[in-house]
């Protein structure tokens, strides 16, 4: 009795409906979010239906206050799309409403998120599909390299794209070497290998080198890199120069090149190794601990560097110069500003005397520890975080601008260009490039892998 009766309630709402005049349409709803820049025109698709299949028209609220005309009527399953321009960078709700032949108005749909940035501030933007969240690499005519989805892209500084590698499952930030060759590994769907491209993308030479990290390449051209517990050197054209062999399970840590050219790289558990570039061993040291992550070389050859979470400065020599202990939360990931001041990570940015190791000032970013800024040649820096921010600091570590990205969304080292565009990677989804004030800074170890080609070479 109970189910019939609910069921004559409903047809006689039906036939309130009917006599009314019938159905009015309704908006189908969109779960794409959108991002845009102040004063772009940023066009909004919608699709409404009609019950009694006649035609529709949709109009939006912008979410800034206007809301635009009805669009012109459609036919059923035919989109209607508006441009709107918003003025004023925010998060912006867009409602959709559509309307038939009849009259008859659907309620107002909530349709899609829009978040606008700050045009001031972001140069531009590209959705990349797959965009992985390492450092990108820029050459010296201002050319941007990304690793996408098993390939490489190359952007040009207004954003279009150059070319793009076949899917050759490239992974790994890519190396811009001096002649303009770049370097990029592969490590799924197949044996580990090392790719050689020509400027172009196309492929120059492929080594089998079972290799887990980016490598480093020299002043001259040579390729050195880690692989089956050794250090390699690769002349220019993938021939083997020398191998160095006897270092006991080498680390998957990248090597670095310091001013000299003297190359350093790590063995498990916690053993820096200094080479010559002639391939001898210079002198080791044990530091006792796992060393973590990237290392960075000073301008006077200093080796900075994670052993255990706590950060280790270590003299041309091979001497322990000092060691700053972060508790709890430890460090990672060091930097070396134009004037020699030590920059490294833990929930925020910290600053140290190159000298000592004393704090010299700290910045809290966020619980996740932030991804590694970029410094300009102005000590600007850039970096992005996990709250969905591009943080710009002043000198001193005060915050200057903050830009929205995605929240919750991995962030890549920060680039920066000859132009002085700063280039960050969201992953999976985003290449920014923000407008910055200076070049990158020089003499130094300014950004993830040394420079703007990730060469890790301090050797100028």
């Amino acid at each position: 009795m109970r189910l019939r009766a609910a069921w004559l309630t409903c047809l006689a709402g039906l036939l309130l409906l009917a006599c009314k005049g019938g159905f009015p349409p309704f908006v189908h709803l969109r779960s794409f979010d959108t991002i845009t820049l102040t004063g772009s025109p940023t066009e909004i698709v919608a699709l409404a239906s009609d019950p009694e299949g006649s035609k529709t028209s949709i109009r939006f609220d912008w979410g800034d206050g206007e809301v635009s005309d009805w669009s012109g009527p459609t036919e059923p399953g035919e989109e209607a799309a508006m441009s709107h321009t918003w003025t004023e960078p925010d998060d912006y709700t867009v409602l959709a409403q559509a309307r038939d032949v009849q009259g008859r108005t659907s309620d107002w749909v909530a349709w899609t998120e829009v978040r606008v940035l700050d045009s001031a501030l972001v140069k531009w933007f590209k959705r990349i599909w797959g965009i992985a969240p390492d450092c990108p690499a820029v050459g010296p005519d201002g050319s941007v390299y990304v690793p996408a989805a098993g390939q490489i892209h190359a952007f040009g500084p207004d954003g279009n794209i150059l070319w793009s590698t076949d899917r050759l499952y490239l992974s790994g930030a890519p190396v811009v070497g001096p002649d303009g060759s770049l370097y990029a590994r592969r490590q799924y769907y197949g044996p580990d290998l090392l790719y050689a491209l020509n400027p172009d993308g196309s492929v120059k030479w492929v080594d089998s080198l079972d290799c887990d990290v980016p490598p480093a390449v020299g002043s001259d051209g040579t390729v050195y890199l880690v692989a089956d517990s050794s250090l390699y050197a690769l002349n220019p054209d993938g021939t083997r120069r020398w191998v160095l062999s006897d270092t006991n399970n080498a680390e998957p840590v990248s090597p670095v090149i310091g001013p000299d050219g003297t190359i350093y790289f790590t063995c498990y558990p916690g053993i820096l190794h200094a080479a010559r570039p002639d391939g001898t061993l210079k002198w080791t040291l044990d530091l006792e601990g796992r060393i973590r992550g990237a290392m960075a070389v000073g301008p006077d050859g200093t080796v900075y560097l994670t052993s255990d979470w706590d950060l280790c400065a270590v003299g041309s020599d091979g001497t322990l110069k000092w060691t700053y202990v972060r508790e709890y939360y430890g460090v990672s990931r060091p930097l070396v500003g134009p004037d020699g001041t030590v920059y490294c990570l833990s929930v925020g940015v910290h600053a140290l005397s190159p000298d000592s190791g004393t704090r010299l000032w700290y910045t809290y970013i966020d619980e996740d520890s932030p991804a590694m800024p970029a410094i300009n040649a102005d000590t600007m820096l850039y970096l992005g975080s996990g709250q969905g921010l591009i943080h710009v600091l002043n000198p001193d570590g005060s915050l200057q601008a903050h830009v929205p990205t995605v929240e919750d969304a991995e962030h890549s080292p920060a680039a920066i260009g000859p132009d002085g565009t700063v280039y960050v990677a969201v992953k999976d989804m985003y290449l920014f490039a923000l407008k910055g004030s200076a070049p990158l800074a020089s003499g130094c170890w300014p950004k993830a892998h040394c420079d703007a080609g990730n060469t890790g070479c301090a050797a100028r």
